[in-house]
């Protein structure tokens, strides 16, 4: 993972997607690399690529609600559109939505 941050610190994203593709082929479990993914493909704004990354990761931790909407942000950033914004917000559980840090990302 040292050589995808430098990478993407280069601004090589292709490359740096191309190698995170690789080490989840090898390691499909790998819940760090699929993360970084996900940011990675954003960034490039391949938004499509990022949500299939997204649903991966909720699969593999679905306890997790914030990757919902971390999904959902990057649905606002393709579309402009913030209702699936406020849906995962909303079914957050009560005392994580409370929590002012819980949303910081």
């Amino acid at each position: 993972m040292l050589e995808t941050a430098i990478d993407r610190r280069q601004g090589n994203l292709e490359k740096a997607i191309e190698r995170l593709n690789e080490l989840i082929a090898f390691d499909p479990g790998n819940s760090a690399a699929i993360s970084v993914l996900a940011g990675t493909l954003m960034g490039s704004r391949q938004y499509r690529a990022a949500e299939h990354a997204y649903d991966r990761l909720i699969a593999l931790i679905p306890d997790r609600p914030i990757l919902r909407i971390e999904k959902a942000f990057v649905s606002f950033l393709k579309t402009g559109d913030n209702t699936a914004m406020h849906s995962a917000i909303t079914a957050l559980p009560k005392p994580m939505r409370d929590e002012t840090d819980v949303l910081f990302f």
